[in-house]
């Protein structure tokens, strides 16, 4: 890799890598459908990661939410302040 492509591709925002991403493996897909069926198992590895993932995540945030929540007394405090609105 030449060392101003390196410069490029580093400098670019996250939402413009995202794109040009989406627009390669788009214009990649359209032009050799085939490949997509050689490399499949790549994406099974991809979505395998994801779901090992999502479960534990949610877990975790479920768990971390409770224990901070201060219990039923917030709500009969708080129950007028949130139907009230914030004015």
């Amino acid at each position: 890799m030449s060392p101003g492509f390196k410069s490029f591709i580093t400098d670019l925002k996250l939402e413009t890598t995202i794109l040009l991403s989406l627009v390669v493996g788009g214009v990649l897909g359209y032009v050799s459908p085939d490949w997509g069926n050689k490399v499949y198992f790549l994406r099974d590895i991809f979505l395998n990661l994801i779901k090992s993932i999502i479960a534990p995540l949610i877990f975790a945030t479920l768990v971390e939410q409770r224990s901070i929540w201060p219990g039923p007394r917030f709500l009969s405090r708080g129950r007028p302040k949130l139907l009230r609105g914030s004015r």
